[in-house]
């Protein structure tokens, strides 16, 4: 198993795996994504995937955000999945450890990520320091 910079070509593939999972990674609050690409709000967007023999197994998505309420550079983290497969074997962390890693790197003092309700990695970031900072709120009408 391998972590790795994404090449363009792993880069198309992620981005049309993800068009596929959005349902998942939304915990159904998104039945599917045609033209959205997770990248597309971040700066200096950073693909890092899970390689196992060849294959691309788990990937993330990460950047740089600025903040309007602090008015400074952010790390944003807009995507990780692992295949379930590969999942709880400790690739989802170690996909964020890395990406936490380069945004250090970057001299970024905070990183965020957004999961939705729902998702069961809400606990994987909370026990690496993830905090709640906001709730967003919706009503059908």
């Amino acid at each position: 198993m391998q972590i790795k910079k994404a090449s363009p070509s792993e880069i198309h593939v992620v981005r049309q795996m993800g068009k596929q999972i959005v349902s998942e990674l939304s915990a159904g609050y998104v039945e599917q994504a045609k033209h959205l690409q997770s990248d597309q709000f971040v700066e200096n967007s950073m693909y890092l995937v899970l390689i196992d023999q060849g294959k691309i197994v788990g990937w993330i998505i990460f950047g740089d955000v600025f903040d309007i309420y602090t008015e400074k550079m952010k790390g944003m983290i807009s995507e990780v999945y692992v295949f379930p497969s590969y999942r709880k074997l400790g690739w989802g962390k170690r996909l964020v450890e890395q990406a936490l890693l380069i945004c250090k790197q970057r001299s970024l003092g905070d990183v965020q990520l957004n999961v939705f309700a729902g998702n069961g990695a809400k606990k994987l970031y909370e026990s690496m320091g993830f905090k709640d900072v906001s709730t967003i709120m919706e009503k059908k009408l």
